[in-house]
């Protein structure tokens, strides 16, 4: 009961971060003992193409939502694994991704992470990121900064694109039109002088990297639901950083429509969202590849690529949302 930090009504934010940081901590020792047994000791069930949840993903979730249900029954919760298509409401929320970067775990890569935030009016206002294996706690309260493992964290100042390393995690589309338009984005990137890309494959350890300043700036087109970015949002702006989406606007309130982050330092968040934001108006023209033939394709890519070498794509960028 009471106010939570920045007025927030009925909601005591920082028993809400010792509740979600206790539970990420006891997921995260389930995760830690699985990481310890062989790789083919993981039990996989595919939920869609190359989309993977195992046993661990459940166990997890099972226990912190029991946890935070325990501490806070009028709060609504929905996980990552138990989502049924219900939308989010103003109503103080908690999104949970147990175990983000599946894959990695699968493959006992260590860039994985527990997810658990929650939000208020469908903001972001408490946000938990947890690595158990490197054993980096990221928090976050609204209104108290950033912290890892108890020190404050700040996104890195650098603020150009010649300076910046980008993280871009593919997703798990293998739709043709959009790889290509992925590599295209990569390639408006790299023509422009960035410094380095990079694809961790999991939203939450991005989200952290940038909030701590290790990278500039993380994107990702496609991602799976608010549960991989609430906790990240929340964390990236306490720090500093900003949150938009690819068509410039701030993503200050969640929407399970949603699916495109761009996050860090101002300045190449913006700078990122000019150039990669290219690939937006020549989607169609990206989708019909497959059908004009070679000498066509080869023609689009070369005008396209172009015109991200000479600084167009800021310009060509209308309607930059894909």
């Amino acid at each position: 009961g009471g106010l939570g930090a920045m007025g927030t009504p009925g909601v005591d934010l920082e028993e809400c971060l010792t509740v979600a940081r206790r539970a990420a901590e006891e997921a995260g020792n389930i995760i830690f003992e699985a990481l310890s047994q062989p790789r083919d000791a993981s039990r996989l069930m595919s939920k869609g193409g190359v989309d993977l949840v195992t046993e661990t993903d459940l166990a997890c979730e099972k226990l912190i939502v029991e946890a935070i249900r325990a501490h806070f029954p009028g709060h609504v919760i929905i996980g990552e694994e138990s989502f049924t298509g219900q939308e989010l409401t103003d109503a103080p929320t908690w999104l949970v991704d147990p175990l983000d970067g599946t894959t990695n775990f699968t493959c006992r890569i260590p860039l994985l992470c527990v997810l658990v935030a929650l939000c208020v009016e469908r903001r972001p206002v408490v946000g938990v990121i947890y690595n158990p294996k490197l054993g980096e706690m990221y928090t976050a309260v609204k209104g108290k900064g950033a912290e890892l493992n108890g020190y404050p964290i700040r996104v890195s100042p650098n603020s150009t694109l010649g300076e910046a390393v980008v993280i871009n995690n593919v997703g798990k589309s293998r739709d043709p039109a959009f790889i290509d338009k992925t590599l295209f984005r990569v390639q408006s990137l790299l023509l422009r002088g960035v410094r380095g890309v990079r694809n961790w494959a999991s939203a939450g350890v991005c989200m952290a990297d940038a909030a701590s300043g290790r990278v500039e700036c993380y994107y990702e087109d496609g991602y799976g639901g608010p549960w991989d970015v609430a906790a990240g949002i929340i964390i990236v702006q306490e720090a500093g950083g900003i949150v938009k989406r690819l068509d410039g606007t701030v993503m200050d309130q969640l929407s399970t429509s949603d699916d495109v982050v761009v996050c860090g330092n101002p300045g190449v968040v913006d700078e990122v969202i000019r150039l990669v934001g290219v690939a937006g108006p020549f989607r169609r023209v990206v989708s019909t590849w497959p059908a004009v033939g070679g000498w066509e394709a080869a023609v689009c890519t070369a005008v396209l690529a172009a015109a991200a070498a000479v600084g167009f794509a800021g310009g060509l960028a209308w309607g930059g949302r894909s």
